[in-house]
């Protein structure tokens, strides 16, 4: 299958808290993927959760549903490919609102008439930790990361890629 198109779903009311939502599908059947419920980088997090990590939707507060050129879709399915998926929500709550239920998501539309490219996600920058907090009081706080070509030889085609899309994130 293709996955051809993605919206997002907020659950009615939540629309300012809501900041931006990712489904990732996990690498392997045989890993057992345990029920969570829980803050992303807590150290109660299962592990097998990190297994959990190619990028099939993004979406970020004031996007509207995702519609992939009509050659192009994320494969998705198939002998070998596991059915789990994770809906990783992040909230913007500065007015600190308490006792909100959030259902929201995001909702995949897929063919099994598989387009003649494949697409992905990429995801470039710094992967997040809470050490990247920027201290209070600071008039300055620098982070660098590299995308070097000893990587992008072991992850690229060697005819490159097309870019049809991007989403910045900060």
């Amino acid at each position: 299958h293709h996955i051809i198109m993605y919206e997002p779903v907020i659950t009615a009311g939540n629309e300012a808290l809501v900041h931006h939502m990712e489904i990732f599908q996990c690498t392997t059947e045989s890993v057992n993927i345990p029920h969570y419920n829980g803050q992303c980088d807590s150290k109660m997090k299962p592990e097998q959760l990190n297994y959990c990590r190619r990028v099939l939707a993004a979406w970020a507060m004031g996007a509207q549903a995702f519609y992939y050129p009509e050659e192009a879709g994320v494969a998705f399915g198939g002998p070998g490919s596991s059915r789990h998926l994770r809906l990783e929500i992040h909230y913007h709550n500065p007015l600190i609102f308490r006792g909100r239920r959030d259902s929201s998501g995001i909702r995949l539309y897929y063919t099994d008439k598989l387009r003649s490219h494949d697409a992905g996600i990429m995801e470039l920058g710094l992967v997040y930790s809470p050490l990247m907090a920027v201290p209070p009081g600071e008039t300055a706080f620098i982070l660098t990361g590299y995308c070097t070509d000893k990587c992008t030889q072991k992850a690229l085609p060697e005819g490159g890629i097309r870019i049809f899309a991007s989403q910045l994130h900060t």
